[in-house]
């Protein structure tokens, strides 16, 4: 993590992170393994029970799910008043849950193992913070910001999920 400045109107926050889930984990344990994609069970043939039953063992091919991440988020401030920031992060699959030689069904319904770009996610955003007024016993901030989100795999069908929104809100302290 760190935080850089230029000048006295602009910095830039610079965030890292690595991540792993336990093996175990990746592949769903205590719950069903495969859905519809609305989060109901569909393990056809018969029915999907838990993977957490004694003797349980893990497809071939499972392995812990690591990934890599980081964030930059720019700032320029024009005043004390108001704040533009910028900000896009990004979220790298490292190693999936279901490996090479995996002989399992993967989160997109097939067997063998998921594509190596399976969930990652970029997310760019940008705004504003505006405050009216700032005192030692009261404060009011106004935000807007705008955001775009991009994740590989996370489709029904299994291709890339877009999607956007808009954030409209306000702090306030008394």
């Amino acid at each position: 993590m760190g935080q850089f400045y230029f000048g006295p109107h602009v910095d830039l926050q610079v965030v890292t992170q690595h991540g792993w889930d336990d093996v175990w984990f990746g592949q769903g344990y205590g719950n069903p393994i495969n859905t519809n994609g609305n989060g109901a069970p569909s393990c056809p043939p018969g029915p999907c029970l838990p993977n957490n039953t004694p003797g349980t063992v893990l497809p071939g091919g499972s392995q812990a799910p690591t990934w890599n991440g980081v964030l930059f988020e720019p700032h320029y401030v024009y005043s004390p008043q108001l704040i533009f920031i910028g900000r896009y992060e990004t979220i790298r699959m490292s190693r999936q849950a279901d490996g090479p030689g995996y002989t399992g069904t993967n989160p997109l319904g097939v067997v063998g193992a998921s594509p190596s770009n399976l969930g990652n996610t970029s997310t760019f955003t940008v705004g504003y913070r505006y405050n009216p007024f700032m005192t030692s016993r009261a404060g009011f901030a106004w935000h807007n910001e705008y955001n775009w989100l991009h994740v590989d795999g996370a489709a029904p069908d299994g291709t890339a999920l877009n999607t956007s929104e808009l954030l409209i809100g306000f702090d306030f302290d008394f």
